[in-house]
């Protein structure tokens, strides 16, 4: 990227782009994608190997992207403008190390149990990706918060449902949809 582009900002990230950023625009994003699935092929063995290696995936990862034709760039858009800019390498390595560490303690204890079979690393990383059930819940517009919630965002009112948090074995906080049966 010349300095007059990134003076200027990039109207319209290419297809090789890594976006940072919410919304299904970035999430389904084709560079987004890709990223995504070099993560997925390079997790694995980022779990399995000592800490001090596990720096080479994330660059490795951020060259990959930056290996394609046209180049991928890791990019962000800015509110006012809706311009899209360069994060730069220190930020783009701190997303590729995140998305690395996502998921990887589960892994961990997965790879390290006792279940008397060993499961492939490919089902491991499988049960990890399964999408999460519908939430019920919805944003101020009336959308569905989460990508594939089929209710687009609407309570389960046949059933009564509502949306409550719910903390998982990990500590991690999520929504969970509680059904009521209506009374007889």
């Amino acid at each position: 990227m010349t300095g007059k582009q990134q003076a200027e900002g990039i109207k319209t990230p290419h297809d090789h782009d890594v976006l940072s950023g919410r919304g299904n625009f970035v999430n389904y994003h084709p560079g987004n994608e890709h990223f995504r699935a070099l993560v997925r092929k390079h997790k694995m063995e980022y779990v399995k190997c000592p800490k001090p290696q596990k720096g080479k995936f994330s660059k490795l990862i951020y060259e990959e992207i930056k290996a394609r034709n046209p180049p991928g760039r890791f990019l962000k858009q800015d509110a006012s403008t809706k311009l899209w800019y360069d994060i730069g390498e220190k930020k783009a390595l701190d997303k590729t190390r995140q998305a690395l560490r996502e998921g990887a303690p589960e892994l961990m204890k997965e790879l390290s149990g006792d279940s008397g079979e060993e499961d492939s690393d490919e089902e491991v990383i499988a049960r990890k990706k399964k999408p999460p059930m519908s939430s019920g819940m919805s944003n101020a517009a009336g959308g569905a918060l989460f990508p594939g919630d089929p209710s687009g965002g609407m309570q389960n009112s046949f059933l009564g449902g509502f949306s409550s948090p719910v903390l998982s074995r990990n500590g991690m906080m999520s929504i969970g949809s509680i059904g009521m049966s209506p009374a007889g």
